[in-house]
């Protein structure tokens, strides 16, 4: 089996989830596996290949390459991991989805041989707009690249980390009255600043504490293992679009040691320490974290520790790539 794979412009969580597994196949199967850019992927290059990954697309030279690959008998897989279709207009991602890029994402999964998603609910939203029945291969685990931390010991405060990129603004900024001054609690953000939170722009916090974000996913991660957060929250406006996200915010916690207090959203269920609907009852929690913070280490500790044992064997990449095998074969 011969796999080209259409590269992204940077790494990211896109290409570390939703493309990386594809190499990982490959190599658990001494299979070929290639990344082009998509202007490298030509008439001449695609013939040595069996199939081609696109994930998300949305460029002319990514609809072109899909083209080729049809015109070649290639087997195109398109994949996609958010409802890139209904992006709120507060996501800094809505700029960027004009409607040539809508034309070329929905003509790329209308001409792909296989689609595969990420949620269920995203399965659901793909037949509903597009009447597309999409294989399901959710995000998972990859002990290979990845060594999960140990909870860290109690250094007497609650350290609460929220990490993600620009395009979260807005479900930050809904929840930023529950991120208040505590004296047992210190709240951290790794990714871009949220100015918001400070009391010169109507937040609650006097000062912020920010880490450098890093596209470098591997030392992305281990920035995460290196900060030793003991909890890390993960707010999340109630919409379509965040309703069908996944649950890659839960895996980074867990395999960083930490407690992941998460939204009252499906993919999340059974995951999180602690659950929120509203920004009253995120505060409720800060407010426990701070009241009772060595009780709530204590209990951090024995959930995370029993959150690794069921991210370890019961999300595995090497199982749900089984999947991926399956279509290649179809």
């Amino acid at each position: 089996m011969k796999i080209a794979i259409l590269r992204k412009s940077q790494e990211s969580a896109i290409t570390y989830y939703r493309l990386t597994p594809w190499l990982e196949l490959a190599r658990q199967n001494n299979w070929q596996a290639h990344e082009f850019f998509p202007k490298q992927f030509t008439g001449d290059s695609a013939h040595l290949f069996d199939a081609l990954i696109v994930s998300r697309p949305s460029s002319a030279d990514e609809l072109m390459a899909i083209v080729i690959a049809k015109n070649l008998g290639i087997k195109v897989i398109v994949d996609i991991d958010d409802l890139m279709w209904r992006i709120p207009v507060g996501n800094d991602a809505f700029r960027h989805y004009s409607p040539d890029v809508h034309d070329v994402l929905s003509r790329g999964l209308l001409w792909a041989d296989a689609v595969t998603c990420s949620t269920d609910a995203l399965r659901m939203e793909l037949k509903a707009e597009y009447d597309i029945d999409a294989e399901v291969i959710y995000n998972r685990y990859n002990d290979r690249s990845i060594v999960m931390q140990k909870p860290s010991e109690w250094k007497g405060k609650i350290r609460v980390l929220w990490r993600g990129s620009n395009t979260h603004h807005t479900d930050l900024f809904k929840y930023r009255d529950a991120f208040q001054e505590f004296e047992n609690v210190q709240f951290e953000f790794f990714g871009p600043v949220p100015w918001y939170f400070l009391e010169q722009y109507g937040g609650k916090l006097k000062n912020l504490i920010v880490h450098s974000f890093k596209y470098d996913v591997l030392s992305y991660f281990q920035k995460l293992k290196d900060l030793k957060p003991d909890f890390m929250v993960f707010p999340l406006e109630d919409n379509r679009f965040n309703r069908a996200k996944s649950n890659i915010s839960w895996i980074e916690a867990t395999q960083s040691g930490a407690a992941f207090i998460g939204p009252a959203l499906p993919e999340f269920d059974g995951l999180k320490i602690s659950s929120f609907e509203k920004p009253e009852e995120l505060l409720e929690y800060f407010k426990y974290l701070d009241e009772f913070p060595r009780t709530a280490k204590a209990e951090s500790i024995k959930f995370v520790n029993a959150m690794q044992d069921h991210l370890k064997y019961n999300f595995k990449l090497s199982e749900e790539n089984q999947k991926r095998a399956q279509i290649l074969k179809k």
